[in-house]
């Protein structure tokens, strides 16, 4: 069985499926006369936002991650990284989870997830300035969407029908995403962070998991910190109310993550084995 549909069916054991159906996509409401479009408010909201100064991170370049919920494991996942430390793809068992190919000289990239491709064009400096795919939901359709920027961090974007928002301090550390994730379901969740390092590439965007930024870096810069506490506004599907992600990190003697704890708030305990 392949391993995505391993993990629905883990989620849905576990009464966590209905997160995953916030994705649904729903029909836009129409414009007011003279309103911008969600394309414009997404650039306006970007070139407002205050401006962000990060620290300079280096990925540690985890080779595999084994991920278990409570006593289920629920797999092993392998990492291959480019030339230039970029993450190229995500293996688990005989399944591609995530792949991503980027031509610099054509100012093109391209990414996989589950089978569903996308493909983005590059501004002058390497970061996705639009892209087209289709959404994640059934029946399918193409689904265009523009990028926008401050100081290298993706801080909003828009399609058709979904403006997206992404709140971040002056540290670099996101506090706030509203909308939808690069996969087209439905994100709003508010963030707490530690004082650690994010040295792997750590970006948590639902309930479910494996917890992995299936983007490619074109998309702009990470947090600087790891993540705290993730708190996810649930009210579609059978939940409603907020579901909360509360982390703990463990090292090894060269100072890499070695596990990473979540407590769900329903009771269960997910944990992430880092090797290198």
């Amino acid at each position: 069985m392949k391993a995505s549909f391993l993990l629905i069916a883990l989620m849905v054991a576990l009464g966590s499926f209905s997160c995953r159906q916030a994705g649904l996509e729903t029909e836009p409401e129409p414009l007011k006369p003279n309103e911008p479009t969600l394309a414009e408010q997404a650039e306006n909201y970007a070139k407002t936002h205050p401006d962000i100064a990060s620290p300079a991170l280096n990925n540690a370049q985890p080779s595999s991650v084994k991920v278990a919920i409570d006593q289920l494991f629920v797999g092993t996942y392998s990492f291959k990284y480019g030339s230039n430390n970029e993450l190229l793809h995500i293996v688990t068992g005989n399944d591609t989870i995530f792949q991503e190919r980027t031509d610099r000289t054509t100012k093109t990239a391209f990414s996989k997830v589950s089978g569903e491709t996308t493909t983005f064009q590059l501004n002058a400096e390497g970061l996705a300035q639009s892209s087209k795919g289709t959404t994640a939901s059934t029946p399918k359709r193409e689904v265009n969407t523009r990028y926008f920027y401050k100081n290298g961090f993706l801080v909003s974007m828009a399609n058709e029908t979904k403006l997206t928002k992404f709140e971040y301090n002056g540290q670099g550390n996101l506090l706030s995403w509203s909308g939808v994730n690069h996969q087209g379901l439905t994100t709003n969740a508010s963030y707490e962070y530690t004082d650690l390092p994010n040295t792997i590439r750590q970006e948590i965007t639902s309930w479910i998991t494996p917890h992995f930024s299936m983007r490619g870096d074109f998309l702009g810069k990470y947090s600087s910190r790891l993540v705290k506490k993730m708190t996810i506004n649930a009210t579609s599907g059978m939940s409603s109310g907020n579901l909360i992600l509360d982390f703990s990190y463990t090292f090894d003697g060269n100072g890499r993550i070695s596990r990473m704890t979540i407590q769900r708030s329903d009771g269960t305990k997910v944990f992430y084995e880092y090797q290198y």
